[in-house]
C-alpha cells in the first residue's frame, strides 16, 4: 500500500486489508509507511521507469521544451502502471523473504 498511488489513504487502506485478512495491523502500517518523505524520490522514480517495462513505447524520463495533456497523459499512465506493479513486485519479494526468514530462523 505504500507504493501504489493512493496518496492519503494509504493507511485506511492497510487497515481495511490487514483487518479483512486478519493480518495484525501494527505491523502492516509500519510497513506501509515505505512513503516517508526520503524515500518519495525513488519510489517516484522506480515506479516510473518500472512502468515503462510494461509500455509498448515507454516515455524517455527527462524534461521537454512542450508539456501538452498528451504528454502529462502518457507519463502518467506510465507512472500508475509502474506504481502497481512495482507495488505487487515488492510486496511478492518481501513476503517470500519474510517467509524465508522465519523457516530458518524458527524454533523447531
Amino acid at each position: 500500500m505504500g507504493i501504489a498511488p493512493f496518496w492519503g489513504y494509504q493507511m485506511l487502506l492497510c487497515l481495511a486489508v490487514a483487518h479483512f485478512l486478519k493480518l495484525n495491523k501494527a505491523i502492516s502500517i509500519v510497513v506501509a509507511n515505505i512513503s516517508i518523505p526520503p524515500m518519495i524520490p525513488f519510489v517516484l522514480y522506480g515506479s516510473f521507469v518500472f512502468g515503462g517495462m510494461f509500455m509498448e513505447e515507454p516515455v524517455p524520463i527527462g524534461f521537454s521544451k512542450e508539456i501538452t495533456l498528451e504528454t502529462v497523459k502518457m507519463h502518467g499512465y506510465q507512472y500508475i502502471v509502474g506504481s502497481f506493479a512495482l507495488a505487487v513486485t515488492a510486496s511478492a519479494v518481501s513476503g517470500i523473504a519474510t517467509f524465508l526468514m522465519l523457516k530458518l530462523f524458527s524454533k523447531k
